[in-house]
């Protein structure tokens, strides 16, 4: 009997000692809410990655075809100061010039007035310098006359408002009472104000004879 009564003691205290032991702490469930949104952020940022990129591509794009586009209108042009004009200008300073050769030729000052500019400024083969006012003041005198100028094998280069122009010419008439014939080129630098082309410039050498 007491055999039986220690035993059940015993049995009774393993029992009450297992009731007590702790039991394991279970792993915490994911949130799922947190989740999803994790989920959205990474997806929003995605979305914003590409849209970025996308307009880099875009403004790349843009900027490659500008530049295609310069690229070909530089190859079918020449450098820039070096183009000989052919379109209205060359035209425009081509009438200009000849209209000058025949002032002359005339005895008309009105076309001196219009071709030149006010702050114009010649030199001569000798290295004589002349102004508006004088080489008008030479063309009234009488002083020179001449029966004949013809000019040719032009060459006009632009510079934005600015051209310079050269020719070959043959000449026949009178200076200072005697009679002479020359060839003869010609440096002008023409200016444009106001619209109007005019010389500001010009040199003239005399060609040795043929």
């Amino acid at each position: 009997m007491r055999k039986i009564l220690i035993i059940a003691v015993l049995c009774l205290c393993a029992t009450s000692a297992s009731a007590q032991e702790p039991t394991p702490a279970q792993p915490a469930a994911p949130d799922a809410k947190q989740a999803e949104r994790d989920r959205k952020e990474r997806e929003k940022q995605d979305a914003k990655a590409a849209n970025d990129k996308a307009k880099q591509d875009a403004t790349a794009a843009k900027e490659a075809e500008r530049k295609a586009k310069e690229d070909a209108k530089a190859a079918t042009s020449q450098p820039a100061g070096e183009k000989v004009a052919l379109g209205n200008a060359d035209q425009e300073l081509t009438e200009l010039d000849r209209d000058w050769t025949q002032a002359g030729v005339r005895g008309d000052a009105s076309i001196l007035e219009r071709v030149l500019a006010d702050d114009y400024s010649a030199t001569n083969a000798l290295g004589k310098t002349a102004t508006k006012a004088e080489a008008i003041a030479d063309l009234k005198s009488g002083t020179s006359k001449l029966d004949s100028n013809t000019a040719d094998n032009y060459s006009v280069r632009m510079f934005g408002d600015t051209a310079v122009m050269t020719h070959d010419g043959v000449r026949a008439g009178q200076r200072e009472g005697k009679a002479f014939s020359e060839r003869y080129r010609s440096l002008h630098v023409f200016v444009k104000r106001g619209g109007r082309w005019q010389v500001v410039a010009s040199q003239n050498i005399t060609l040795p004879q043929q």
